[in-house]
């Protein structure tokens, strides 16, 4: 619903979706879904998963780099971060004035688009 509504008010411009998975558990039960959902945007940045009430067996079954792998099989195009600043460093080398930046996730990956703006300074803040 977000890339619909996204593409009909910005039918032409490039979407970097930076996307933060909930949950271990959740992420290796919809990892199938997930990888299909994210397969559909322009480029997916994956950060790690945000944990909450994940068992230490359900943080070895699933990363974000195994989704960001998934996503490019399928088609997609997707790129793993361990880290905000790496992906922010990403954006600042690929991005250009016009593409948006849409950060999605139950954690605090909105600091990446915080972090963004901040280094960017040049950059309107819309949407």
């Amino acid at each position: 619903a977000v890339r619909k509504a996204l593409r009909q008010r910005y039918p032409r411009e490039k979407v970097f979706l930076v996307f933060q998975p909930h949950q271990y558990r959740r992420t290796y039960a919809l990892f199938g879904e997930f990888a299909k959902a994210l397969s559909r945007w322009d480029e997916v940045l994956l950060t790690e998963i945000y944990g909450a009430r994940d068992t230490e067996e359900d943080k070895k079954r699933i990363s974000s780099f195994q989704l960001a792998l998934e996503v490019n099989r399928i088609g997609g195009r997707a790129e793993y971060f361990p880290h905000f600043s790496s992906v922010v460093d990403y954006l600042l080398k690929r991005a250009k004035p016009g593409d948006l930046l849409l950060t999605m996730g139950a954690g605090n990956v909105r600091e990446v688009g915080e972090m963004f703006l901040e280094r960017t300074k040049g950059y309107r803040k819309s949407a």
